[in-house]
């Protein structure tokens, strides 16, 4: 590659604030923008896990409901990136669902980063007899993540970004042969341990399909149990408490609604440390998103109702940033 090449590319990244982090540690680029906005979308099962054979005028009202949530950001001109944290495909996986689920992202004229969740790669190509998901063996789930990475244009399944003096981290369940639904290889998380031993200095948020234990109320039968949480449990607890730099763990997964009570400031906070950003499902009658804003002192994260138009404002919330902190 020639120099002048790599400098335009270098150029290209610097202009929007970011810088892509592999397996290296990558040059970092300062911006004068006063904030970078960050627009999180969770669990958007495109076209819908509501059948048309169970309710067809709610499932295309849902359909409807999520190509105006991306018109909504496509015209907000202050948007940096957007996170897709995983389940874009609708249920399954197969070929069908991740051909919908492209098209799906492709209508997003913004940046993006895209992590995969357990209906990318979990199940089988088609479900039982009683029209229920099946596990799928662990050569088909491995051929299913290379589905993701290819859909995508991928190069890894986790992988960082640098915005200004952040650190952005994105994680995917890549585990082919385990009994969870969302949890990292010993590979994924070696990558994940050197990475935050390189950025002690760096404000770092880290984007994931499911949450971290305990950061919900038990507010149904699966909230908090194994399968919806991030795992390996204990390893990532460490790993986390090691590293007080990490700010915030964004997830989904739980389609945990914005009225929720589960949203509350006390008990999202991981081990009083990490505040979880709960996202909810782009399936459900109300879209709700959470926008993150990193500023150079705070992140504010603002909710904001595609239904009424407007933000959530009793959900505002800030974190102190102390960019020097060790």
């Amino acid at each position: 590659m020639s120099k002048k090449l790599v400098a335009a590319i270098i150029l290209l990244f610097s202009f929007f604030g970011f810088v892509f982090l592999g397996n290296q540690e990558a040059n970092h680029y300062q911006t004068q923008k006063e904030c970078h906005r960050i627009v999180v979308l969770s669990d958007a099962h495109y076209p819908s896990k509501l059948s048309a054979e169970e309710n067809a005028n709610g499932r295309q009202k849902k359909i409807d409901n999520k190509l105006s949530a991306i018109k909504d950001i496509n015209g907000w001109n202050d948007v940096d990136l957007v996170v897709f944290l995983g389940d874009i495909v609708e249920k399954i996986g197969n070929e069908s669902d991740y051909s919908q689920a492209k098209d799906f992202v492709n209508k997003l004229t913004k940046p993006k980063a895209i992590i995969a969740g357990n209906h990318e790669f979990m199940y089988d190509d088609y479900l039982s007899a009683n029209g229920k998901l099946k596990r799928a063996s662990s050569e088909l789930r491995a051929a299913k993540l290379e589905r993701f990475k290819s859909t995508f244009q991928l190069n890894d399944l986790y992988y960082g970004r640098y915005i200004d003096n952040y650190l952005l981290i994105f994680l995917s369940p890549d585990v082919t042969d385990g009994k969870y639904l969302t949890e990292i290889s010993l590979q994924q998380l070696s990558w994940l341990e050197k990475t935050l031993a390189n950025n002690k200095t760096k404000p770092t948020l880290i984007f994931f399909h499911a949450p971290l234990a305990g950061t919900l109320k038990q507010y149904n039968k699966e909230v908090n149990t194994p399968n919806f949480i991030a795992q390996p449990e204990k390893p990532l607890h460490d790993l986390l408490m090691k590293n007080p730099q990490i700010l915030l763990w964004v997830s989904g997964h739980t389609h945990t609604p914005a009225t929720n009570t589960s949203f509350d400031e006390a008990i999202n906070f991981y081990e009083g440390k990490i505040l979880d950003l709960h996202n909810p499902t782009l399936d459900g009658k109300i879209i709700w998103t959470n926008s993150i804003y990193l500023y150079p002192d705070k992140i504010l994260i603002r909710t904001f109702n595609h239904n009424t138009g407007e933000f959530i404002e009793s959900l505002d919330r800030n974190i102190p940033v102390n960019l020097t902190a060790k």
